[in-house]
């Protein structure tokens, strides 16, 4: 756990061009004491604070991890789902029921689906 913590203080570090040390140090810090003092923390030419910065890059390299695990999940099961039922992975045709949640919304998927179970 603790390398990761390293591997992602240094990810945040290269988008934020701040010291991996400085992250580990400051990241997750208020700068000062009481909420007055943030109208005399710095700010860049656009109005960001070195905070803001910080926390983008934050932002971008959680999210950078995130996908890649989804990614990968879905390459996992893809792959057991087309081995086991020598079908293909997302094919509307090969499931009994198939509901689009963006467009019916959850309320409307689930109630199609409690009624099918009445059938």
């Amino acid at each position: 756990m603790a390398k990761r913590i390293i591997t992602i203080s240094r990810e945040i570090a290269e988008q934020s061009g701040f010291s991996p040390e400085y992250i580990q140090e400051n990241a997750e810090l208020s700068p000062k004491k009481g909420l007055f003092a943030y109208a005399f923390s710095g700010r860049d030419i656009t109005g960001r604070s070195i905070e803001d910065m910080v926390y983008e890059a934050q932002r971008k390299v959680i999210l950078g991890i995130a996908e890649k695990m989804i990614n990968d999940t879905d390459k996992r099961c893809r792959t057991n789902y087309n081995f086991y039922t020598e079908q293909k992975w997302g094919m509307a045709g090969n499931y009994t029921l198939s509901l689009n949640s963006s467009v019916l919304g959850y309320d409307m998927c689930q109630k199609v689906i409690m009624d099918c179970t009445k059938i």
